[in-house]
């Protein structure tokens, strides 16, 4: 039996929850059935780095680390992480995409889509829409807006997404920012 090829996505490997959690799923996905793969920007930030650990975990080659995959949004970046998102699946032959957090499961999911990967997993750990949201770049307004739109058009074709708590479920909910019945706690 071939593995199946597993790419999970994140924006950042800072000492923090989110990448915490992506660090426990390769720890406990059993890599005699997952061939695993860690695409992630390379900034880090006063909260420390989590990219020694990921490099205890897995060999060098299924690490894939993009200078363009950044937190703030920036379009040239932005389509620059998307084109070499869409070259590591395609490269990888992911069956799997697993995206966390909001910018990368934007451009995570838009590249798995166009590459018909047959399954696409997004984990939200947190909403930006929520009032103590902190994202560089991502203000009220037309910024916003853009963004979530974007959201809910990936998030049509999302299999499963993935959220922290039964009240940011309720939210995720009332934005249709994927069919309900995709949406899980």
């Amino acid at each position: 039996m071939s593995k199946k090829v597993l790419c999970l996505v994140i924006t950042r490997m800072v000492a923090g929850g989110a990448q915490k959690i992506v660090l426990e799923l390769i720890k406990k996905i059993p890599k005699e059935e997952f061939e695993i793969h860690l695409i992630a920007g390379e900034v880090t930030g006063k909260e420390g780095s989590y990219w020694d650990e990921a490099k205890s975990l897995l060999d060098e080659k299924y690490i894939h680390v993009l200078s363009s995959l950044i937190r703030a949004p920036n379009p040239f970046k932005d389509y620059s992480a998307y084109r070499s998102l869409l070259r590591i699946f395609k490269e990888v032959k992911a069956d799997i995409v697993h995206t966390h957090t909001s910018k990368a499961g934007v451009i995570g999911r838009l590249a798995a889509q166009k590459l018909n990967v047959p399954k696409v997993i997004h984990s939200t750990h947190g909403l930006i829409y929520n009032e103590d949201a902190k994202i560089p770049g991502i203000k009220k307004g037309l910024m916003l807006k853009t963004f979530l739109f974007a959201e809910r058009f990936v998030g049509i074709k999302t299999d499963s997404l993935i959220t922290l708590s039964e009240q940011e479920t309720g939210d995720a909910i009332r934005l249709k920012l994927a069919p309900n019945s995709h949406i899980k706690s």
